[in-house]
């Protein structure tokens, strides 16, 4: 194992309950356990799980969650109890305000597979996405997650702390060296194929964007993404105001990183 690919993260004592399942795969005779944690390369295991496991499949075709759930998924309680086993506990982490960021661009502007993460924003709302901007993304609509109404939130902005089992991981991979970590732990034919190319990238416009800040409309911005096929940059829209109610928000996940760091 390389120190520089991996982290370790003892999660053994947290009582949250995980809001997604994680999933058990073998790979050469070790059993793999993966916690998927939305906007995570959860894309890229599932083009993983559809090679191993229905590779007649043609190469666009991704699997639904709901048939991850039937196939490989594996119970909260099973694994706490010891009644599944495992060799390797994995999962993938980002920073959270990058993940934040990503998702407004990825749901609301790109629209990217976003039918359901449209609709809780707009019943949150009760008005139309595009008449919101990052801004009130981040201190409404997030902010929601800090409160008792975390629930009215779509799951790819919960915390990616919610997503973990209450177990010591093993292998711990931050996103951008997800190819590299992969090597690893898959053999190269496979981890190349499927992890060697990024999905989901969304594009960013390499100089500033004058016309756009926190305030901006969605609509607006969508109209300068369909008329140029770039987005904001992260400058562009992050103010240090809302970088700091971002890290309020996201705290446990902060703090989760801390404790990597204080562990490797």
């Amino acid at each position: 194992m390389k120190k520089h690919l991996f982290s370790q993260f003892d999660n053994s004592v947290s009582d949250t309950k995980p809001v997604v399942p994680s999933f058990l795969y073998s790979v050469n005779g070790d059993r793999i356990l993966y916690t998927y944690i939305r906007k995570n390369a959860c894309t890229a295991f599932k083009h993983l799980f559809r090679e191993i496991y229905q590779p007649w499949q043609e190469p666009v075709y991704e699997p639904l969650i709901g048939e991850l759930n039937k196939a490989i998924a594996v119970r909260p309680d099973d694994i706490k109890t010891g009644k599944v086993g495992y060799d390797v506990s994995l999962f993938v982490y980002r920073d959270p305000i990058d993940r934040a960021i990503s998702a407004f661009k990825n749901k609301l502007i790109q629209q990217s597979g976003a039918d359901d993460f449209i609709r809780t924003v707009e019943t949150f709302y009760d008005k139309p996405f595009g008449e919101i901007s990052f801004a009130s993304f981040v201190t409404d609509y997030l902010a929601a997650l800090t409160t008792d109404n975390w629930q009215a939130v779509d799951g790819h902005m919960y915390p990616q702390q919610w997503h973990l089992l209450p177990i010591n991981y093993t292998h711990v991979i931050e996103m951008g060296l997800l190819y590299e970590g992969m090597l690893e732990l898959l053999p190269w034919e496979l981890a190349d194929k499927v992890f060697g190319t990024p999905v989901n990238i969304t594009r960013e416009k390499p100089t500033h964007m004058a016309d756009v800040d926190s305030s901006t409309p969605v609509s607006e911005i969508v109209s300068i993404y369909n008329d140029t096929g770039f987005m904001p940059k992260k400058a562009d829209i992050l103010t240090d105001e809302l970088e700091a109610e971002l890290r309020k928000i996201y705290r446990e996940d902060y703090e989760m990183l801390e404790n990597m760091k204080g562990g490797s």
